[in-house]
Order: structure tokens, then sequence, then C-alpha cells
């Protein structure tokens, strides 16, 4: 199948071809050293050199601003084509045009008053990225300061600049420039916060796989609250953790919403506390064919759309369940009472006696766990202390989707991945069958020796 692309925008320029006989023999080491074997070289060794280009991609960047800044003062892009040295230098090396102009101011300065910070650079002691936040923060000083006393501020914030730059990341250095903007314009960087606060956003969508992407953008303080408290959250699970650093994060900003949303601290909408509004029919809850449902009817989640029947399920484990009749054209025609499947005080026993997610090996406490019923309310599992257990999220869709079990050990439940359910525990007094991952009452043993009520 061929393609059509669209045709070449109109005004490009080409590039001419550079010529630069003094650097002959730089472009003759460089094509040597890509010749070199890489594949066979042992990796200790490929470190060093990484190290070694780097810094020399630092000189490189040295020798290229020295010349910058003769080219800038001599007006050699407004003689070939009238146009800024920013222009210029877009053009020549396919730069964007806000890091051109940055390197055309940050060549200027080191021309012409931070000659130290030029000498970093060629020795390869600091990155050009380095330079670039020193000058910025050199033009914030001599901004603010009486013309007689430019050149001692600047000199001091170099100097204090490079000591600090030669010792960290040009990320951390662009962090202490703005610890240096608060003291010496503490009015610019609180209107640069209000700027920044100003243009914060978030949106969340529905992709058409049934899955929410969100997208948004947070002003540094915002950041910093959602960043720690996602950190606070985002350990490993125990050893069978085996999820990536984003599906950690992603499961930590679910947990902490679940958490607001159980605790009731956001604001309640039409009198009611905010929670999750699952709409599902009896077949789903229960596993079983309800005569005259029609085949279409699945679980919804509000705002997400369909759930599978055991996401329903797993919903259903801790959940307040109103019941609604209705007729064949789907109408109500009766609602009964809402019941809270676990009550305050039933969870509050769950809390003293389980101390978090029952798992193996997992450290989620209390408030980020869900209450589950061994044997499902729906296959006729009571709501009782022996029935229930505390797993977190991630553990709870293990028993639901993944097919995890409970072996009761040690006198407690405790939840088994599936491929260590025949090990040997030396406290076990007896593992779950492995035909259902919800076993019958009648498999069940409480603490107390006896099965559940019936």
């Amino acid at each position: 199948m061929k393609t059509h692309l669209p045709p070449s925008p109109h005004g490009l320029r080409p590039r001419t071809e550079p010529l630069a006989p003094r650097l002959s023999t730089l472009a003759g080491a460089i094509a040597v050293a890509q010749e070199l074997e890489t594949a066979a070289v042992p990796a200790r060794l490929l470190a060093d050199e990484v190290v070694v280009l780097f810094a020399a991609i630092n000189r490189l960047h040295s020798m290229a601003l020295t010349r910058l800044a003769r080219v800038d003062a001599k007006g050699v892009s407004a003689i070939e084509n009238g146009s800024s040295t920013a222009s210029w230098l877009r053009h020549h090396t396919g730069l964007p045009s806000g890091q051109a102009s940055d390197l055309v101011r940050t060549a200027r300065e080191l021309r012409s008053s931070l000659a130290d910070t030029g000498t970093a650079l060629e020795r390869g002691e600091i990155t050009v990225q380095h330079a670039r936040t020193i000058a910025r923060t050199a033009r914030l000083v001599q901004d603010r300061v009486r013309p007689e006393e430019e050149g001692a501020a600047v000199a001091e914030a170099e100097a204090v600049m490079l000591d600090v730059g030669r010792s960290v990341d040009a990320g951390s250095l662009s962090g202490f420039a703005t610890r240096v903007r608060q003291v010496v314009d503490p009015d610019g960087a609180l209107a640069d916060t209000n700027r920044a606060h100003d243009r914060r956003w978030l949106s969340t969508s529905t992709t058409l796989e049934g899955m929410v992407s969100i997208d948004g953008l947070l002003d540094a303080e915002a950041g910093a609250v959602l960043m720690t408290a996602l950190a606070s959250a985002t350990a490993p699970r125990g050893p069978d953790d085996h999820r990536s650093a984003g599906q950690r994060r992603a499961d930590a900003l679910v947990d902490m919403c679940s958490y607001a949303l159980d605790t009731g601290q956001p604001s309640a909408s039409g009198g009611i506390r905010p929670h999750l509004l699952v709409t599902t029919p009896l077949a789903a809850v229960t596993g079983r064919t309800v005569e005259g449902a029609a085949p279409t009817e699945v679980a919804e989640l509000a705002w997400a759309g369909p759930l599978t029947d055991e996401a329903a399920r797993r919903l259903a484990c801790d959940a307040e369940v109103t019941r609604v009749v209705l007729d064949p054209p789907s109408q109500p025609l009766d609602v009964g009472r809402t019941t809270r499947t676990v009550p305050a005080q039933l969870r509050n026993a769950l809390i003293v006696r389980d101390r978090g997610c029952v798992a193996e090996g997992c450290d989620r406490p209390s408030a980020w766990t869900e209450a589950h019923h061994v044997v499902h309310w729906a296959e006729g599992g009571h709501t009782s202390l022996d029935n229930l257990v505390l797993l977190c999220r991630t553990h709870h869709r293990k028993v639901h989707d993944a097919g995890w079990e409970f072996g009761f050990i040690g006198g407690r439940w405790c939840l088994v991945p599936p491929e260590r359910e025949r090990l040997k525990y030396p406290d076990t007094d007896r593992l779950l069958p492995e035909s259902s991952a919800n076993p019958g009452a009648d498999q069940i043993s409480d603490p107390g020796g006896g099965p559940p009520e019936k």
C-alpha cells in the first residue's frame, strides 16, 4: 500500500556545507574513534569511555561557544542572511529556537564576564547545561544590583554557582539557581510561582480500549504534594510484587483516591458521600444465569464504562448494595434498602486482627486495604469476621483475576501465590484446594476450628 505523504513546506533553505580545514584533524580523530570495536570490549572499559567521551563533548561545547561569541560580535549572521545570530545558529545546526537563543546569550556571557565558567567548561569540569544555568543566574544578579556593583556581584554569583556545579548534575544546579533567584529577586520569584500556579490543569478521558488517560501540569508546590504522597505508597508489596515503577505509581494514585472516598473526606455530592457507582446485573456477581436477563447486560462503572464480572465481584466485596428490580423494558419496579456489606464495627475488628493486607510479605497498612469475603457474599458467604480478610488493591485483584487462594497459616488467613501453594510451611494447618479461587463454605475453617455460621 502506497503512503501519500504531505508535500514539503515552501520556503525550506538547504544548509550549505561548512568549510573548516583547521578542524580536519578533529574530524579524522572522531572518524577513527567511531571505528573502534564495542561489541567484544569489556563493559567496564566501555563505561570509562562513556565518561571520557562526554567530557570531550563538554570541551567541544566550550570550543563552539568561544567561536560563537566571536561570530556574534562580528555580525556574521547579519552579513550572510540579515538574521540574528540565534536564527543563523538554528538554521545551520538544527537546534530548537529557544536553545539556540540561550546558547548565544551564554556565549556572550562567557566572553564578557564569566571567564572562570568558560575555563571550567573547556576543561570538561561542567557541562554546557551548567554553563547556561550559571549565565542565566549571572544575568539575573546583574539586573538586580546597581551598575557600580555589577562586577563584584556577578563574580560572587559565578564563584558560588561553579563551586556547586562541579559537584552536582545540571538539574540540581538549576534547582540551586531557583533558590538564588528567590534570594536575589523575591518579587520576581513570587510572580513566577503565581504564573506557574495559573498554568495548572488536569485532563481525564476514556480511551477506545476502555482505559482512562490522565494528563496535566502542576505547579511546584502541588507537584511536590503529589510526588510525596506517591512516594509514600509506591514501595513493592512483598517478594511477589513484579510491577514496574510506573505501575506502582498508578496503583498508589488509585489507592490514595480510594482512601479519600472511603474516609469521606471529599465534598458530598447531592448529600451523598462520593464513591464508585457500579450498576450490575445479578448474574455478574453471582455467576449464575438469571432467566429473562438480556445477554448483553453487563456490569458498568460510572464514568468509565463496562466492567468484567470478576471486577464487579471484587468491588462488591466491601460495598453498599442497593437492590433494584427492573421490568423487561428496564424500568425500575422496586428499590430495596441500601445495606453496607461490611459495617464499620466489623471493619475495626478486621483491622485489629489482620493489621493490614494478609498477603504474604505485603506491608500495606489497613488504611490502604479493602475487606474481602473468602466465600463471596453472592455465593452465600456471610459478612462475619471468620469469612473476611483485609487485602490491598493489588492482592485483591490477584484473588479475583489471577486465581490466588488463601491458606490458614499460623492461626490466621494468608494469601498464597499459586506457584507457592504446595510449599511446606512449618506452621501450616491446612491449605485450601486448588480447585477454586472462591472455595465453598464447607471448605473453610475459622480460627476457632469451626465452620462459618450458615
